[in-house]
């Protein structure tokens, strides 16, 4: 490594010539081997998952409607002061290495004595699908329903009607997922709702 100091020729430069690695505070050293890593199975596991993040940029960039989808994201990140410089291509790859987050699921007593679920769901970006399956005693899916969102906010509702008896021991399955195709599924035991 080297440090040149008022060096007409790579004064105020930086970036890579070959194999040499040039700094903007003056500072030449040779590029970093990378070939003899030996990388644990998390790590690997991370790096492809980071390589599909970045192949779902691409396509993301290379399609016009989504492109659109995700500029209108933009236009509400480059308001805080250090996402400005954010790009579409880096708002895909957020998007894909963030799932959504299922915070919490109650039953609501609605004034028909009717029961919906209320599910609050959440993700970088605003739509995502909610879907909600109710499980026999043995594990099959008795009934399923998409749960609508109520604006604003990241509530979504799953009106249960007469269609459901709750049984005892009987669960249901809540499953969020995002554009990039991340889903998060939970489930939860009927009797131990919390009944609003």
């Amino acid at each position: 490594m080297a440090r040149t100091e008022e060096n007409v020729i790579v004064r105020k430069c930086s970036g890579k010539v070959g194999n040499v690695v040039l700094t903007s505070d003056g500072i030449i050293r040779s590029r970093p081997d990378m070939s003899r890593r030996n990388l644990s199975e998390k790590q690997q596991k991370q790096v492809r998952r980071f390589s599909k993040a970045v192949a779902y940029a691409r396509e993301v960039v290379n399609d016009a409607q989504m492109t659109g989808y995700y500029s209108g994201f933009l236009k509400r990140m480059k308001t805080r002061p250090y996402k400005k410089h954010m790009g579409i291509s880096q708002a895909a790859i957020m998007d894909f290495l963030h799932p959504p987050e299922i915070a919490e699921v109650k039953l609501h007593r609605m004034v028909d004595h009717s029961l919906e679920l209320v599910i609050d769901a959440k993700d970088i970006l605003p739509d995502i699908a909610v879907t909600v399956s109710f499980l026999a005693p043995g594990g099959q899916v008795i009934w399923a329903c998409m749960a609508e969102k109520q604006l604003p906010g990241n509530r979504y509702h799953c009106p249960l009607g007469g269609a459901v008896q709750l049984l005892p021991g009987s669960q249901f399955r809540v499953c969020a997922m995002d554009l990039p195709g991340n889903k998060t599924e939970k489930e939860y035991d009927i009797q131990k709702l919390k009944v609003i």
